[in-house]
């Protein structure tokens, strides 16, 4: 396997933008190939830095007199040729019609290793940490498994410099997961210390997803990766945890960044069922799952408030939705939270020209503290 980390280059719709190539096997044809960036500028839509996850496999492969190995292979519209050297690769890139060509890109072998059977996962996400890293690509590949001491990488690109200029500086973290890992109905809890000594805490989720739940910096406390939580235990028909969901979208929210947990189907005769997907709206997981989160919405919430300040973190905010009929069984006074309440569909009502639930996402009105 081999794990390669560069810049790519491609006219105005991809300037400097991270680019990580993973061969989970060997370089001969058929086999495997991964690519992962960022446009800048997507060529169909024109959004900005959309991720772009692309797999194939190796056209060609063909060893040249000077003894390097040059591979040929397609990811989505685009035709790849790369020269394997010792400790890199040079990647040129076009195309369909093959009017626009790139330069050379270059990326580090980052990693490697002896297998040549893919048994890899490589899981990619939006990525926010703090101002200077904000919604950037992020592309985490486990070679093995989840397991103590086994490899982890991870690859990002700054948004911002710490005085505030605009930064492509890309970070690459190659470790082993820490001991601790665990694993309990296909959910996979770990951690792993990168070399300034960060360490990210990981789940793993069904279908194939993985978030980044929390990050842990030398002497300081613990920051949360901004994370929101919707939780619906009955059966609803009224949509609004969905309005919830897109709500936070429009703010800024990546759906990789919003877990809902809900039931939406109740046979007559039999439990309740999870029909799209998504996992159940369990006590055990609602208590876990919502200690990483900054905003939460709610429509159980009798023992909710009591049992998330039990485990809060000394000097971390939170923000609980909750829908208007349920103010009632809240106390508005424990420390650490702040409670919003409001009918999903209550618009008319404007606080700081802002309606309740905008107000509470982006903050709330003032600043609570555990202590």
């Amino acid at each position: 396997m081999y794990v390669y980390h560069g810049g790519l280059n491609f006219f105005q719709h991809a300037v400097d933008e991270a680019f990580v190539i993973v061969i989970p096997g060997d370089f001969a044809p058929n086999d495997p190939i991964c690519g992962y960036w960022q446009w800048t500028k997507d060529p169909i839509s024109g959004w900005g830095r959309k991720n772009n996850p692309e797999q194939s496999v190796i056209k060609t492969s063909l060893q040249e007199p000077h003894g390097n190995l040059r591979i040929g292979f397609v990811l989505g519209d685009y035709t790849f040729d790369a020269v394997i050297g010792r400790s890199n690769l040079q990647v040129t890139m076009s195309n369909a019609t093959r009017d626009k060509v790139s330069g050379i890109n270059y990326l580090e072998l980052s990693y490697s290793d002896e297998t040549k059977i893919p048994s890899s996962r490589i899981y990619t996400a939006k990525f926010t940490w703090d101002d200077n890293t904000s919604e950037e690509m992020l592309t985490v590949v486990v070679p093995d498994e989840f397991l103590d001491e086994q490899p982890v990488c991870a690859y990002f690109q700054r948004t911002k410099e710490g005085d505030g200029e605009d930064s492509k500086e890309r970070d690459s973290v190659v470790t082993r997961f820490a001991e601790g890992s665990s694993e309990e109905n296909r959910e996979v809890h770990a951690s792993f210390t990168s070399n300034d000594g960060r360490t990210w805490d990981i789940r793993t989720e069904p279908a194939n997803r993985l978030r980044i739940t929390g990050m842990r910096v030398p002497g300081g406390d613990p920051t949360s990766v901004p994370l929101a939580l919707i939780v619906r235990y009955d059966v609803g028909t009224d949509g609004g945890i969905f309005r919830v969901r897109d709500l936070l979208y429009m703010l800024g929210f990546h759906e990789t960044s919003v877990e809902m947990l809900y039931y939406d189907l109740e046979p007559q005769n039999g439990p309740r069922i999870c029909g799209n997907g998504q996992q159940a709206p369990t006590a055990k997981r609602f208590k876990r799952n919502s200690l990483n989160c900054s905003k939460v919405y709610s429509q159980e919430t009798g023992w909710v408030p009591e049992q998330i300040h039990k485990n809060l973190t000394a000097g971390v905010n939170l923000t609980i939705l909750i829908p208007s009929g349920s103010g009632g069984c809240i106390n508005d006074n424990i420390r650490g939270i702040l409670f919003a309440g409001c009918h999903e569909s209550q618009t008319s009502v404007k606080v700081n020209d802002m309606d309740p639930w905008t107000l509470a996402i982006r903050g709330g009105r003032r600043e609570v503290q555990v202590e």
